[in-house]
């Protein structure tokens, strides 16, 4: 269950322009989730004495001014007083907050915008990381290509252009002969249409098809094993005359079970 957020009553009226997202912003708590939803990309600029004298005139709220004033020039410092203030997230981001602007204010601007697309990756905002990567690489030093190319591949694959993806794993591939890059780039032309992919599969010492298929059954006798070890585990419970135990850990394993069935037959139906 997410937090619940007492909001200030102030609101301007007259928003404050974020110029780098075309943005209004009335109030403090909508300023907290721009500021904390853009930690990658904020900028000293962003925290301006324009954007301080706003929150005086339009918001009144002066004690936070007081202490904003204190602190102009420390961008990290404006941003964890502006959150603390408004309580817009818990103690425990507000240290993980910390943790990452302290480390951004130690980065170059190369590891800065890596940190971007990697965000951006991890967040599912695939569109997004293919650019910030593809920017990256025009600059960044020949150890750091295959890594770069290879995020490129997954996030077209996550898109499921697998045409696009084996291509940059195969660039990836050839930078360090890496084993778990070759496999995805197997994987991503095994999975795009065959016309597709033609110019490209004479990389390959393995038949792709074949090699998913394999690996795939690989990983299904491996659930199956788990869900067997899980059965005898319950099953322990009888033999030891732990009764209770063993109904309550049959009931969760058919629960389960009955959960995948029903999603299995979704996806088929």
């Amino acid at each position: 269950m997410g937090r619940l957020i007492l909001c200030h009553p102030n609101k301007a009226e007259k928003p404050y322009f974020m110029k780098s997202m075309s943005l209004n912003l009335y109030t403090i708590e909508e300023l907290c989730y721009y500021l904390y939803d853009n930690l990658y990309f904020i900028e000293e600029s962003m925290i301006s004495d324009e954007l301080i004298d706003w929150i005086d005139k339009e918001l009144k709220l002066t004690d936070l001014v007081q202490q904003l004033n204190k602190n102009r020039g420390n961008v990290k410092s404006l941003i964890m007083i502006i959150l603390k203030y408004a309580g817009y997230i818990s103690d425990r981001d507000m240290e993980e907050t910390n943790k990452l602007l302290t480390e951004m204010d130690q980065q170059s601007d190369w590891e800065k915008s890596l940190a971007r697309a990697t965000h951006y990756l991890q967040n599912k905002k695939y569109v997004e990381a293919i650019l910030e990567y593809k920017k990256l690489y025009g600059f960044c030093e020949y150890g750091q290509r295959e890594k770069v190319l290879n995020n490129i591949g997954v996030a077209y694959a996550k898109m499921f252009y697998f045409r696009e993806a084996a291509r940059y794993f195969k660039q990836a591939y050839e930078f360090g002969n890496n084993q778990d890059i070759y496999k995805q780039f197997l994987y991503a032309v095994a999975m795009a249409p065959k016309e597709e992919t033609e110019d490209i599969k004479e990389a390959l010492d393995l038949d792709c098809e074949e090699a998913l298929k394999k690996d795939l059954a690989m990983i299904e006798s491996s659930e199956c094993n788990i869900k067997l070890d899980q059965l005898n585990e319950v099953l322990d419970y009888k033999k030891e005359n732990q009764i209770a135990q063993y109904y309550k850990g049959l009931e969760s394993l058919l629960a389960d079970w009955k959960k995948e069935y029903i999603s299995f037959n979704n996806i088929n139906s």
